[in-house]
C-alpha cells in the first residue's frame, strides 16, 4: 500500500520539482551575472589599491564562482534526471 502511494505520487512531485528547478535557474544566472560584474571592479587593476585586499576578494569571488559552478553542474544533472531540456 505505500509503495503504491509513493509511486502514484512520484508523477507530481516530479513536476512541483521541474517547476521549482525553472525558478532555481534563473536566480543562479543572475548570481553568476552580479558575481561576474563585481570582478570588474576597476580596483583590481589599480595599482593603488591595497594588493593585499584585492587578492583577498578575488580569492573570495573565486570560490564563490566554485560554488557556483558546483550548483549549475548539480541543475545540469537533475534537468537530465527529469528529462527536461538543458540550459
Amino acid at each position: 500500500m505505500l509503495i503504491q502511494s509513493v509511486e502514484s505520487d512520484a508523477p507530481v512531485q516530479n513536476e512541483r520539482f521541474k517547476k521549482d528547478l525553472q525558478n532555481l535557474i534563473p536566480a543562479l544566472k543572475d548570481e553568476i551575472e552580479l558575481l561576474h560584474n563585481q570582478s570588474k571592479n576597476p580596483a583590481y587593476l589599480d595599482g593603488d589599491s591595497d594588493q593585499d585586499i584585492m587578492i583577498k576578494q578575488l580569492e573570495d569571488k573565486a570560490a564563490t564562482f566554485k560554488e557556483l559552478e558546483q550548483r549549475a553542474e548539480k541543475y545540469n544533472d537533475w534537468q537530465i534526471r527529469l528529462e527536461t531540456p538543458l540550459t
